[in-house]
C-alpha cells in the first residue's frame, strides 16, 4: 500500500483485516539503508493479538526519494508516522524502531505521547548530548554522504555491511546475507544522502534531558556484542521512568535479523503484558 504525503508517496505494509478486527497495531521502523522487508520474519511471527505495520521511510525501500531535505528531518519523519496512523485510523499504537528508526519513534513519542501506547527501542539512542561529539558526527555523516554520491550504492552497501558493528551478521546464512545485501542495493543515492543530512546521528536533536517526559512503558533491546549500545541503553534505562532492558545473547547491533525468534518473544511478552494489564484493570 502506498500512502500519499504532499506530492509524494511512501510504502506501508499492513493487513486491513487485522486493524478492522481491533487488533493492537505495532508500527515497525527500519534503520538507515534498511526497509520494511527487514521485518518480514517479525511480521509473520508476531502474536496474533497484534496488527504489524511496517513503513519505508522516505529515501528507503519502495518509498519515494524527494529532493527536498525537509522530508528527511526529524519533523519530516514525524509527519510521515503521523500520516500513517491517520491513514490507518489508529488512535494509539505501539511503535518499534531499530537504530535510526528507534530515534525516529522516540522523536514522535515526545511530540505525540498520547498516540503512543508503548515504545520498543532496538539498538537505539536519544541522540548525542555532547556538542563536540555532535559536530564530529556531522562531519562524519557529511563525509559518508559525499562518498555515497561519488562511489554509488554498491560501494556503500559493501562498506556498510563490513563495518565492525555488523560483523556478527557474518554468521547468518548466505541466503539471508544475500537478501540483506540485495535490499540495500535497492536504495538510491539521493535518498541515502538526504537521509544522512536530514536525520543522521549528528543532525538529531539530543533528547536525553526530556526522557523523563515519557510516561509510557519502553522496552529497550540490544545485542550482547554491541558494547557501545549496551552502554547507551543502560543510560536510557536509568533515565526513562518506565523501562525494561533486555540484552539478547550471541548477536550484535541488529537483533531482529540475527536473533529473530528471541526478538519477537520479547516484543510479544512486553506488549502482550501491557494489553492484559489494561484488560484486567
Amino acid at each position: 500500500m502506498r500512502i500519499e504525503l504532499d506530492n509524494y508517496s511512501f510504502y506501508c505494509s499492513y493487513k486491513a483485516d487485522d486493524l478492522k478486527s481491533g487488533k493492537h497495531p505495532i508500527v515497525f521502523l527500519h534503520g538507515f539503508s534498511g526497509s520494511s522487508e527487514n521485518w518480514e520474519y517479525v511480521e509473520k511471527s508476531i502474536d496474533d493479538l497484534f496488527a504489524p505495520v511496517t513503513i519505508d521511510l522516505f529515501g528507503h525501500g519502495q518509498s519515494d526519494s524527494p529532493s527536498e531535505n525537509m522530508y528527511y528531518t526529524s519533523e519530516g519523519i514525524i509527519k510521515q508516522i503521523e500520516r500513517t496512523l491517520l491513514f490507518l485510523n489508529t488512535k494509539q499504537a505501539t511503535l518499534c524502531g531499530y537504530s535510526m528508526g528507534g530515534r525516529a519513534v522516540l522523536s514522535f513519542a515526545l511530540q505525540y505521547p498520547k498516540t503512543v501506547k508503548a515504545l520498543v527501542l532496538e539498538s537505539s539512542t536519544a541522540g548525542l548530548d555532547n556538542n563536540l561529539q555532535r559536530i564530529e558526527r556531522l562531519k562524519q555523516d557529511a563525509k559518508l554522504a559525499n562518498l555515497i554520491k561519488l562511489n554509488g550504492i554498491e560501494w556503500f552497501t559493501d562498506y556498510w555491511l563490513n563495518l565492525p558493528m555488523f560483523s556478527s551478521q557474518k554468521k547468518l546464512s548466505s541466503k539471508l546475507q544475500n537478501k540483506i545485501r540485495s535490499g540495500k542495493l535497492n536504495n538510491c543515492v539521493s535518498g541515502l544522502v538526504n537521509s544522512l543530512k536530514g536525520f543522521g546521528a549528528g543532525s538529531m536533536q539530543s533528547y536525553w534531558e526530556r526522557l523523563s517526559e515519557l510516561r509510557m512503558p519502553v522496552k529497550l533491546i540490544v545485542g550482547e556484542y554491541d558494547n557501545k549500545y549496551i552502554a547507551i541503553n543502560n543510560k536510557l534505562h536509568n533515565k526513562l521512568p518506565y523501562s525494561e532492558l533486555s540484552i539478547i545473547e550471541d548477536c550484535g547491533h541488529n537483533t531482529h535479523l540475527e536473533k529473530p525468534a528471541e526478538f519477537v518473544s520479547l516484543v510479544n511478552n512486553f506488549v502482550g503484558n501491557l494489553l492484559r494489564r489494561d484488560f484486567v484493570n
